[in-house]
């Protein structure tokens, strides 16, 4: 990929992140009108960020028929005293702790 078309990523991905920190929990669908950007692009970059653990899945409780809408947020972890602190390690991830 070249240094053009990672910086499209990188400002997508910050744009979709700062959505989802703002407004979240909140659905990909309500991302995508009010960043502008397509349906793919969010998808893409919210499974991306969800496997690096920069947001989560947050479910609710179905109410009715048909097919649940999965909002996303941001992790407590990179909320807390307004200053983003890294995602979990994969011993953190999985409940154990990585630190001495």
């Amino acid at each position: 990929m070249n240094n053009i078309n990672l910086e499209i990523k990188k400002n997508s991905y910050s744009q979709i992140f700062k959505i989802i920190q703002k407004n979240g929990p909140i659905e990909r669908r309500e991302i995508e009108s009010i960043s502008g950007l397509s349906w793919g692009t969010i998808s893409t970059a919210t499974v991306d960020m969800i496997d690096m653990k920069y947001i989560e899945s947050y479910k609710e409780k179905a109410n009715g028929r048909g097919r649940n809408h999965v909002p996303r947020k941001v992790p407590g972890y990179l909320l807390s005293s307004g200053r983003s602190r890294r995602p979990p390690s994969g011993a953190e991830a999985r409940g154990k702790r990585a630190w001495r």
